[in-house]
């Protein structure tokens, strides 16, 4: 943090105990103090370790790495207004460079403590540098655009900018002497705007070709601090192959109520479709793990792109995880956005149908296939039957009403519906979601055939799997077979399914305590 200007750290010697001194001189003008608790500046608790952190590299020589921290106390907060001198006080226990090293540090203001800490840092090799480059898409936000550029160029001086088709002076601003002259900053102008998602995968497509291993993403209308990259860095430090998303704070001053029931709005959608939970799903804030995702597709161009990403990330194995990081929203008399409520939300609602849709007939199918071995079966029975507090009525009657809606004509919302109906009746929602997969798709065969048959029975019809002809009058009739034999089929199934795990579960369950 020392190159963005925020303060400077000098040492100033030992003590009697052999902990090293040092002073650290905060710059109260600099960028991180604007617009953020503007009656009152606080310097942040994450600038605090990175305090520590440097003054270690200081006194080893060498640059060091936080590993674990077993203690950190905020015991004060500091107002750069009014104390702009801190002393820190760090003994390294041990110095071994190929170990890691316990360390005791304190911070110092005016000679009250403000933070205390004791953790690990490992002191050996450096670690490998992140090759990354930040890409910032950007649509008429010439009030923001400069001070975003310039304020991400003191983290990292590899930045792409993309001028999504902008009608402000965004390319006047970007041609000036001061950007243009930034060294490793590069411009890509779509001479019409095409939106946010096409932007991003025209910064991806440049990343990949410079052969950069990830792509920070940032937007440019102010809204995140640029200091706060080094917080993606680290947690990609700790898990490289992670998709990191920066959680924003909810309801925090000056955000738009409709942002916040819009992520929420995605982040139910985003569970529905890949069955892990996030706080923010809507955040632009990321670093992308660009060789582990390849060449990222989607179908999407605009808003709605950045969530596409994220679904089809999850399908791809790739891990998607929340950051929680600093974000600041002007007053609504400065806020500018480009987010049109009724289009944009309805581009999102048509996009998440597509991807449920997609996820109920072959992202959950194949993840319960995947899931279905020897070992998680057993976990499984033993979790929610045979040490499941629940009678044994309620668990057939959970793997009945499963089998039931995975055999009912509702294709696409089969799993959704079982779920919705075990709330409603108050059974296992688990157990009535693993039984649904009987339709995977191995076995959609025999149900369509076990279907047609049982309709064909009932309506005293010849079998028609296959329509004789395809006039509207042959298909109606073997599709009313088939919906009439799938409604009897399932009841006739989910019944079965009851009174057989009913019968084993009074046989061989053992009676709870």
């Amino acid at each position: 943090m020392n190159q963005t200007n925020l303060y400077k750290i000098q040492p100033t010697g030992t003590d009697a105990n052999g902990s090293a001194l040092f002073e650290i001189s905060i710059n109260k003008d600099c960028e991180i103090f604007r617009g953020h608790f503007p009656t009152r500046p606080v310097l942040p608790g994450v600038c605090s370790i990175e305090i520590i952190r440097e003054s270690l590299s200081i006194m080893v020589g060498r640059d060091v790495h936080l590993s674990k921290i077993s203690q950190c106390k905020f015991t004060g907060m500091v107002n750069p207004l009014q104390d702009s001198v801190l002393n820190a006080v760090i003994l390294l226990k041990s110095s071994n460079p190929q170990v890691e090293s316990e360390v005791v540090a304190e911070i110092l203001c005016r000679g009250r403590s403000v933070l205390k800490l004791k953790g690990s840092f490992f002191t050996g090799r450096s670690r490998k540098k992140i090759n990354y480059i930040v890409l910032i898409p950007t649509y008429n936000n010439s009030a923001t655009l400069e001070e975003v550029v310039k304020s991400v160029n003191e983290i990292c001086e590899d930045i792409v900018v993309v001028n999504d088709g902008s009608t402000d002076s965004a390319a006047e601003i970007l041609s000036a002497p001061c950007l243009s002259g930034l060294k490793g900053l590069t411009v890509i102008t779509h001479q019409k705007n095409r939106g946010k998602g096409a932007a991003l995968k025209s910064g991806f497509a440049f990343a990949a070709q410079r052969g950069f291993d990830y792509v920070v993403t940032i937007d440019s209308d102010g809204q995140h601090y640029a200091s706060e990259i080094n917080t993606l860095l680290e947690a990609t430090h700790q898990e490289p192959e992670t998709l990191w998303v920066g959680s924003r704070e909810l309801g925090c001053k000056n955000m738009p109520g409709k942002s916040t029931f819009a992520n929420r709005f995605s982040n139910f959608w985003f569970r529905v479709e890949t069955g892990i939970s996030l706080e923010d799903t809507q955040s632009g804030f990321r670093i992308y793990p660009l060789k582990k995702m390849g060449k990222i597709r989607g179908i999407t161009g605009r808003y709605e792109f950045e969530l596409e990403v994220l679904v089809r990330a999850v399908w791809s194995g790739i891990e998607v995880k929340n950051i929680p990081v600093r974000v600041y929203y002007p007053p609504i008399e400065e806020r500018v956005s480009h987010f049109k409520p009724l289009v944009d939300f309805t581009r999102i609602s048509f996009l998440n149908t597509l991807l449920v849709f997609i996820a109920l007939l072959w992202w959950w199918p194949l993840s319960f296939f995947r899931w279905f071995s020897r070992e998680n079966l057993k976990v499984f029975i033993k979790k929610h039957i045979t040490e499941s507090q629940e009678s044994n009525g309620k668990i057939a009657k959970s793997v009945g009403l499963g089998l039931f809606f995975g055999i009912s004509p509702l294709w696409g919302y089969q799993m959704i519906t079982a779920v919705a109906a075990a709330h409603l009746l108050r059974l296992n929602k688990v157990i009535v979601l693993v039984s649904s997969n009987i339709s995977i798709p191995p076995m959609i065969p025999f149900i369509l055939y076990g279907s047609f048959a049982t309709g064909a029975i009932i309506l005293r019809e010849p079998l028609s799997f296959i329509p004789s002809s395809l006039s509207l009058t042959s298909i109606s009739e073997s599709l009313l077979q088939y919906l009439t034999g799938s409604v009897v089929f399932a009841t006739i199934t989910g019944l079965t399914g009851w009174l057989v795990s009913y019968t084993l579960l009074k046989l061989f369950r053992k009676k709870r305590q």
